[in-house]
């Protein structure tokens, strides 16, 4: 067995100063700290899950000593990256599906090379694959070939009135 010495003291230990140790300090019940705890080096936790239950939010690099800054989460078979990078934006490392709606705010632009929902997509400033577009107003030349003109679908003839006289039979 180690060399060790008991201090049973009958209420609290105070110490004034710094305690100092050349090994680990070992805890074996809860450590509660009213002040400020700084970590010179690295923070290991050896439980799965950190809770922190008083904390309004939390602050990455907030020293600013290195950029990008970033958060990692795992799991047993992947893990995710959010980066902020030197030009302010949010980069995710992986596919990012989202189970509720995104909204951006007014004036904000969604870019993408390429958009899609599996059957149409839009890349390139072109369209494809779409079964159905509707709008009240289109606006410019639309291209392509109608295969029915409702209007003309069933014969009918049309009459010319002014100087020419006649009619013409449709179907």
């Amino acid at each position: 067995m180690a060399k060790q010495s008991n201090y049973n003291p009958d209420g609290n230990l105070v110490v004034r100063g710094n305690i100092v140790g050349d090994e680990n300090i070992y805890i074996t019940g809860n450590a509660v700290i009213t002040g400020t705890l700084s970590v010179t080096g690295e923070a290991t936790y050896s439980s799965d899950t950190v809770t922190q239950n008083a904390a309004d939010g939390y602050v990455i690099n907030s020293d600013n000593d290195n950029v990008p800054a970033y958060l990692q989460l795992n799991n047993a078979s992947s893990n995710v990256r959010f980066t902020y990078n030197t030009s302010g934006s949010l980069v995710v490392s992986k596919p990012t599906e989202f189970s509720e709606n995104v909204t951006l705010s007014a004036g904000k632009t969604l870019s993408a090379p390429l958009l899609t929902d599996g059957t149409a997509s839009i890349t390139g400033g072109a369209g494809t694959g779409f079964t159905n577009i509707t709008s009240t107003l289109f606006t410019g030349t639309l291209d392509g070939t109608a295969t029915t003109a409702g209007n003309l679908q069933s014969d009918r003839t049309l009459s010319l009135t002014g100087p020419i006289t006649g009619s013409v039979a449709l179907g």
